[in-house]
């Protein structure tokens, strides 16, 4: 979402999941207003977004609803995975 990381860091972060993985990555910062409508929208979607920035009391509804993928069995390929 607008805000939450500056260019410069979505970029790094960008460039680093390239260099590792040779995948690029579309990035579309979104503003806050009407958040929840367009989340809504592209979960709906025939190719949703594979990864979404939301706020915290939006994840629950959105698990709820078969909206989000559990990624619990994937801890332990993560960086901060002893988090």
């Amino acid at each position: 979402m607008k805000g939450d990381f500056s260019d410069l860091v979505i970029n790094a972060i960008n460039e680093k999941f390239t260099k590792e993985t040779g995948v690029q990555v579309k990035t579309r910062v979104q503003q806050w207003d009407n958040t929840t409508t367009k989340i809504t929208t592209a979960l709906s979607a025939s190719t949703p977004p594979d990864i979404i920035d939301m706020g915290d009391t939006q994840v629950l509804g959105y698990a709820a609803s078969g909206g989000l993928m559990d990624m619990s069995s994937h801890k332990s390929e993560f960086d901060n995975s002893s988090m």
